[in-house]
């Protein structure tokens, strides 16, 4: 896997993430707010974990929503968000999969996702819902990737 190396505080970025990420196989809709500090330098292709997943997830796009502050002063950012799996030789990672090169991150502002898989996404193994820094690398002070992302299991 191409791992986050920057994720919210209550994750360490090792195997037992998957232990505590939330997972509710009842069918039910699940709501999971995260929040996580991406620091000025960061460079392009580092991928941020946004929330932890195992398999059977169904990620629900209508329902996902992020906020990011101003990230680049340059004003030359993109951003992907995506997923990527635990186990990527078996799995494709596909860190686009729920929207490509948006500009977002270049004055802040709410996030939309543009890429078709968002809709149909079931994941086959253990993995992160990401966002991962393209072109031109963070530039702001100290901003921040919140919102909420919701999702559900099957059986």
């Amino acid at each position: 896997m191409t791992a986050p190396t920057i994720y919210p505080a209550k994750y360490t970025g090792t195997d037992s993430d998957y232990l505590i990420a939330p997972g509710n196989r009842n069918g039910g809709l699940q709501l999971e707010p995260f929040s996580v500090s991406v620091a000025s330098g960061t460079a392009s292709s580092v991928v941020v974990g946004l929330q932890p997943f195992t398999k059977g997830c169904r990620f629900a796009h209508g329902a996902f929503a992020a906020n990011l502050t101003d990230m680049d002063t340059d004003s030359d950012l993109t951003l992907d968000f995506g997923y990527v799996y635990d186990d990527n030789v078996t799995y494709t990672d596909d860190p686009n999969a729920f929207a490509t090169q948006i500009t977002t991150g270049q004055a802040g502002g709410l996030v939309t996702l543009d890429e078709p898989l968002a809709l149909s996404f079931l994941a086959e193994a253990n993995g992160w819902f990401v966002m991962v820094v393209g072109v031109g690398g963070v530039a702001g002070t100290t901003p921040v990737v919140s919102g909420q992302i919701v999702f559900s299991y099957e059986g």
